[in-house]
This record gives structure tokens, C-alpha cells and sequence, in this order.
């Protein structure tokens, strides 16, 4: 159910606030530095770092099976912050499935976003099975970063889902790598929830027609995800996209410069 906002009192200045969500069993640390990005690029605004249920901050709870049945847990969060209290227009920013969460919430309630950027998701309409996702990729990576080393693990999952070397990796990005190594021993994901997470990402239909105004980003040589499924959507809706020719999957970990360089040069279009 759409949550009800109160008028606006005569006088009161809007704010623009972003609602970011990160996808498959990852929460908002993994975000790295994209979060201080964003926040110089929009030091006026209100942004909210949510997190899907079963990873991050809500690593305790069980992820549903169908995505319309995160949306509580998204509006809860929500509604224990200010942003009921601050007026202005909301712009989504959703990496995979977080992606295909805000196409949902935007679904259900028509009116809470102005923007949605759709950072590498897909849809079960728009795409073949196989395009939406690389079962050698997630074997490879994210489920066995489930059992084993965890140092290891999400170096292994962050070279599967960006297109950076190992080496690169752990020079220019060691610090953010080891942020994301900190923040996954804090808030660690259940398998259960990843195959949960899974199915509710195979099953989901993009409606037919766009539900808010959309902007595609896409990494052309994603490993995970298919760039083909964000050319799919872009067909579909007949929405804007643009395409990091080299990034991977995760690209606000591989080029968070380019990622709030398309997001800042769009966003009030």
C-alpha cells in the first residue's frame, strides 16, 4: 500500500532526496566510496542508503520470496528516518536488483519517484534466463564467499563483478576493498537468503510501460549480468541509457566518478 503524505505547509522550501539500494546479498557499506561521491555531489540533498531485507543492517531478517514483499521493509526504513518530514521530489539509484526493487515500489506507489536510475538490472520479461544471469560467475564467486576466507572471497567477488585486475585491485583499491571486507564481517548474508534473493530476482516482470521517468546505466562488459539486458529494457521503455564501455557489473565500486557524472549531468532533465 502507498504510504500517505501530508500537503506541504504554505512556505516550506523542498529538498531533493535519493533513495539507493544495492542489490543481490549486498547491503549499503558495500557502496564504498560511491557514498562520499554522491554526498559532495549533492550536499544540499537527502540521501537514503537502504537496505534490502536479508542484507546489511537487515542481514537478521528472512528475504522474501517475491519482490513486491520488500517493499515494507523498504518503507519502514524509511519511516524510522526524517523523510516523511522533508518535502521535495525522491530519485531513485539501484544497482541489479535494487534496481528491479524500485521499479516495484515505484509499481505500487506511483507517486514517490521523479527518477529512477537502473544501474545493470534486467527483467524476466525483457530477457532469456541466461542473459539475466551467469551461473559460472555467481560459482565462482558469491556463493563461495558463503564457506570460506572471507579476506579472499570478496576479492574474488569483487574481480567477478568488475573488470579490475588483482592487481589494480589491491593497490588502487585497497582501501575500499578492505572497507567492503570490514563491513561483510559485520553484516553477514545467509545462503538461504542469496537463494531467496534469487528466485525473487528470476521471477520478476518489468511492467509494460516505464512507471516513473528512467535512466539506464550499464557496464558493457558485465560479467554477471548481461549489458544486452539493459539494451532490452531501453527497447522496451524507450528510455535514456547510458554505457561505461569497459566497466563490469559493479560500477560504483570500478568508476564511481563516472557513475555521479551521468547521475549529476541527468538528474533534473
Amino acid at each position: 500500500m502507498p504510504i500517505i503524505r501530508k500537503g506541504l505547509a504554505p512556505g516550506t522550501m523542498e529538498i531533493t532526496k535519493w533513495i539507493v539500494l544495492r542489490g543481490l546479498g549486498r547491503g549499503h557499506g558495500h557502496w564504498g566510496v560511491f557514498i562520499q561521491k554522491m554526498q559532495s555531489a549533492f550536499p544540499q540533498d537527502k540521501i537514503y542508503w537502504l537496505d534490502l531485507p536479508g542484507n546489511g543492517s537487515l542481514n537478521s531478517e528472512k528475504s522474501p520470496w517475491v519482490l513486491s514483499e520488500y517493499i515494507p521493509y523498504l518503507e519502514k526504513q524509511l519511516q524510522q528516518s526524517d523523510f516523511f518530514q522533508v518535502p521535495g521530489q525522491t530519485y531513485g539509484v539501484g544497482l541489479s536488483l535494487g534496481g528491479m526493487a524500485l521499479v516495484e515500489w515505484a509499481v505500487i506507489d506511483s507517486n514517490l519517484f521523479s527518477k529512477l536510475y537502473l544501474i545493470n538490472t534486467s527483467s524476466a520479461n525483457f530477457s532469456k534466463p541466461w542473459m539475466r544471469f551467469s551461473v559460472g560467475q555467481f560459482f565462482n564467486g558469491i556463493w563461495e564467499r558463503l564457506s570460506q576466507n572471507l579476506e579472499e572471497l570478496e576479492k574474488k567477488l569483487l574481480l567477478a563483478t568488475t573488470n579490475l585486475t588483482e592487481e589494480k585491485l589491491m593497490s588502487d583499491f585497497r582501501s575500499a576493498y578492505q572497507a567492503v571486507v570490514d563491513y561483510s564481517r559485520l553484516y553477514p548474508v545467509k545462503k538461504i537468503n542469496i537463494i531467496r534473493q534469487l528466485i525473487a530476482a528470476s521471477l520478476y516482470h518489468f511492467p509494460k510501460a516505464m512507471p516513473s521517468s528512467v535512466i539506464i546505466l550499464r557496464g558493457f562488459k558485465d560479467r554477471l549480468v548481461q549489458s544486452q539486458c539493459s539494451q532490452d529494457i531501453q527497447q522496451h521503455w524507450l528510455c535514456e541509457m547510458e554505457t561505461h564501455p569497459t566497466a563490469g557489473h559493479d560500477i560504483a565500486f570500478e568508476d564511481s566518478e563516472w557513475l555521479i557524472k551521468k547521475i549529476t549531468s541527468t538528474h533534473k532533465k
